[in-house]
């Protein structure tokens, strides 16, 4: 045991080093995106959907409850959707740490993991010279083999050859796909990754037992992911039959019709059948017996559950392989988009296109490719969401055949080989820059967890572990660990609702506050706590429970000690002065907020209005606040702000185009058009334009300034 761990850290082992050097980066990339998700949790940046709901589904689980979670207002299944039975074995990480981060750091760990199935399958092209023969010996491209069991040493440069193996490991860890699945929550797909790059492996190695159990793994993730599986157990039949033919040929001395019977009989009982077999029935079984059974009460048809997306080619499975095979013009059209284009350039630039030199290996992946680019839902072909990460481990592997295919089949000289390596190296790290998620990437982004996020852990300590409760939708994730969980408005049987009124609802602000005031008016509510826009309720039949809110509720439109990002000093009338403002960007969806601080100078009316609004280079309004209303002034209206106290107002983030201008006026009434009714500045200005802002690239910049 010993001696073989001493092997494994590198002791007595000439490639130690590099299996060090993976191992550190498959370290580097857990801490890493174990950090980036959980601060974006942190941050109050996940929701019900997707992290609350599948957290709440893997939860009961482990109790008991398979796969049971609330919808809307009664307890359903996620049967009624997917059929992914690693969610129920996921649910054991939560006997080591008992929290819905566990789950964002185990999707870390699963998605890491396929790296070292990238670096043996290297290792075994580059370094150990080649691949496995019928006959179970080693083989170079050259065709030379060793009867020992030993390798012909690879034509690769050997100092090039480990450098090579820890270079693919690199690609696969940059792959951006495989990244972005981190920043869209937590989703079972992800976790296909690593079972399906060691499936890759072991078809490499003819370790047929092993890769029919990575096969099946695919095949559990989810229920499309069986068609995956589908795809590389047929692909061990093809290698089967071909190594067999070899073998039975080599033989000799047999008719030619009694060798392919033993051929045939060899195949048919093969592992590699099996996984094909199993993995083809479970499709079946899944998308349409499970789900459609489960699904029946929720929707109108079963087929909508799964072909919804394909909306062009057929509402049904049969109307989809109809269009697929009798109007090609349509499939064309529908594919030859520039953000489809985009999203397949994009999956080979981050292997530096070397995928292109092996396209068998991507055929593998084409039941996902093409669910991705013949979808109408444009995240599945952006890139940006999880449905692309289990795409990583394929053209990682395609570029280790196709890097192998070049240098052998040019016979490429050392410094040629070394030139191609960094050539690929640095395409996929430009790629990575530009579309990547860690550190030193233009998408790298660590969410400031403020004062208001701290605020909750307040609030959810007072509410039992076993009590029933309505929440908003990014409190949703920190509070499911229970049985039973709403979504505000949904109350139903609730005991307790917790609200983030400042935060992101379902619901339109002016709704919210309504279904608040309608609890309280009923006496079926009371507060239990409020303060800095949370509100928890507690059902109750006590009669003389409070109803009001408490002056704490409305620190979140305050701003004491205010740093505005753009400062100034505009007086409207002798009523507000505007001390300053923010710029939020979002620059993966390209969306802006803006953050006001205002100042009252007096007691002001109860008609007046404070009127931000972004419009376009004419002048036209293209957004303001008339139909997605600030909610600050809902809760906290202008009637009672107090004299010199500061208040903060908040828009939605929205998208408002490439190019805007800003600007902010205060008025009587709700009529902008009506100018008799505006607050002039001390210049006479009706409304101060605060400069126009424009994108460039990922970045929300002013172009130009006031006057």
């Amino acid at each position: 045991m010993r001696k073989r761990i001493r092997d494994l850290a590198g002791f007595r082992n000439p490639r130690g080093l590099s299996t060090w050097i993976v191992l550190a980066l498959m370290l580097l990339y857990i801490v890493t995106f174990s950090a980036i998700s959980i601060r974006q949790h942190d941050a109050f940046l996940t929701h019900k959907e997707d992290l609350g709901q599948i957290d709440q589904a893997v939860w009961n689980s482990l109790h008991g409850r398979v796969l049971v979670e609330t919808d809307e207002d009664h307890q359903s299944t996620r049967l009624t959707d997917h059929v992914e039975p690693v969610l129920i074995a996921s649910s054991l990480v939560f006997l080591i740490w008992d929290d819905v981060r566990a789950l964002l750091a185990l999707q870390a760990v699963a998605a890491a993991l396929g790296t070292w199935a990238v670096f043996l399958l290297a290792r075994d092209v580059f370094v150990d010279g080649g691949r496995t023969t019928a006959d179970g010996r080693r083989q170079t491209a050259d065709g030379k083999q060793n009867n020992a069991g030993h390798c012909t040493p690879s034509i690769i440069h050997r100092p090039l050859s480990d450098l090579v193996v820890v270079a693919f490991a690199l690609l696969y860890l940059l792959y951006p796909a495989l990244e972005a699945a981190h920043l869209a929550e937590f989703h079972a797909a992800p976790l296909a990754a690593a079972p399906i790059a060691f499936a890759l492996l072991f078809l490499e190695r003819r370790q047929w037992l092993r890769f029919l159990l990575a096969t099946l793994l695919v095949s559990a993730v989810k229920e499309e992911m069986a068609l995956v599986g589908v795809m590389l157990g047929a692909a061990g039949v093809m290698v089967v039959w071909r190594d067999e033919s070899g073998r039975q040929t080599v033989g000799g001395g047999r008719r030619q019709h009694f060798i392919r019977s033993r051929v045939r009989a060899t195949v048919c009982f093969h592992p590699s059948s099996i996984a094909l077999l199993a993995s083809l029935s479970w499709f079946v079984l899944a998308t349409f017996v499970i789900v459609p059974h489960f699904g029946a009460g929720k929707y109108a048809s079963a087929d909508s559950v799964y072909f919804q997306r394909f909306g062009e080619l057929g509402a049904t499975p049969t109307a989809v392989a109809k269009t697929l095979l009798t109007n090609p013009a349509l499939v064309a059209r529908v594919l030859l988009t520039a953000e489809r284009i985009g999203y397949i350039g994009g999956l080979f630039a981050s292997v530096g296109f070397l995928a292109l030199a092996a396209p068998e290996l991507l055929l593998l992946s084409t039941p996902l490719l093409a669910a991705n680019l013949l979808s109408n839902f444009p995240a599945q072909f952006s890139g940006d969401f999880h449905y692309s990460a289990p795409l990583a481990p394929f053209f990682v592997v395609a570029a280790i055949y196709g890097f192998e295919r070049i240098t052998h089949g040019l016979s490429l000289m050392p410094f040629a080989q070394w030139g191609l390596l960094l050539g690929v190296l640095l395409c996929s790290l430009i790629f990575h820059h530009a579309r990547g998620y860690a550190p030193l990437s233009e998408n790298f982004y660590w969410p400031d967890v403020t004062p208001h996020d701290e605020h909750f852990a307040r609030f959810a300590a007072q509410i039992p572990r076993d009590a029933r409760l309505s929440a908003t939708p990014p409190l949703f994730p920190h509070l499911s660990h229970r049985e039973v969980i709403y979504v505000f408005p949904t109350v139903a049987d609730a005991d307790y609702i917790l609200l983030d009124v400042s935060g992101v609802t379902d619901m339109h602000p002016n709704d919210v506050r309504s279904a608040v005031n309608a609890l309280l008016v009923s006496k079926q509510f009371g507060v239990l706590d409020s303060a800095d826009g949370y509100l928890l309720l507690r059902r109750s039949t006590d009669a003389t429970q409070a109803a009001t809110l408490p002056n704490a509720f409305y620190d979140f439109a305050r701003a004491p000690n205010a740093q505005p990002q753009y400062r100034t000093a505009v007086v409207f009338g002798d009523a507000l002065k505007l001390v300053g403002y923010d710029i939020v960007a979002d620059a993966r969806w390209h969306r802006v907020q803006t953050r006001w601080y205002w100042q009252a100078l007096r007691p002001l009316d109860a008609d007046l209005r404070v009127y931000p609004f972004y419009h376009d280079a004419s002048g036209r309004i293209i957004e303001d606040t008339s139909q997605r209303p600030m909610v600050a002034t809902l809760w906290h209206p202008l009637t009672r702000w107090q004299t010199n106290e500061i208040v903060v107002t908040e828009t939605v983030l929205w998208d408002v185009g490439d190019t805007f201008g800003l600007a902010v006026g205060v008025m009587h009434g709700s009529d902008w058009d009506r100018h008799g009714k505006r607050l002039s500045t001390s210049t006479g200005e009706s409304q101060i334009e605060l400069g126009t802002f424009a994108w460039r690239a990922k970045q929300l910049e002013r172009v130009s300034a006031p006057n």
